[in-house]
């Protein structure tokens, strides 16, 4: 895990998770999380997988240009993401922007990182849409 410094109500980060097919492929992962909530392991849920470009996302470790594309990507890619969530607030308006709105560990996570921002009518919304999500889930 490469962690964006300083490290105070969010954890931002770069996973690298290795493949169980392929012991020379990898994951990378960028998400951020609030730290808001307690949790034992990383919660990759406000991010996504990064897109390897010649093989989707899937990083081969033994490819001659693999430090220097991964490198590339994440500077590309994931960087930006990051660097707007440094904050609570900051991490709530970048996960919404994410669009995963059926996803009520998101949704959740937003609502937690809009009251610990102080914006207790915010966090309600994120609350009430986390719960349906949950009730639509259970029905399913």
């Amino acid at each position: 895990m490469v962690l964006m410094t300083p490290v105070k109500d969010v954890l931002r980060a770069v996973i690298l998770s290795p493949s169980r097919r392929n012991p020379h492929s990898l994951f990378v992962h960028v998400f951020a999380q609030p730290l808001v909530i307690p949790c034992a392991h990383p919660v990759l849920s406000i991010g996504w997988r990064l897109a390897n470009p010649q093989h989707g996302q899937i990083w081969k470790v033994d490819e001659p240009k693999f430090v220097g594309l991964l490198t590339e990507t994440i500077r590309l890619d994931a960087l930006p993401f990051l660097r707007l969530a440094r904050t609570s607030a900051e991490l709530a308006t970048a996960a919404e922007s994410l669009g995963k709105i059926g996803d009520h560990v998101v949704l959740q996570s937003i609502a937690f990182a809009w009251a610990h921002a102080g914006r207790t009518e915010r966090a309600l919304e994120f609350f009430d849409l986390s719960l349906s999500c949950s009730a639509i889930l259970k029905r399913q």
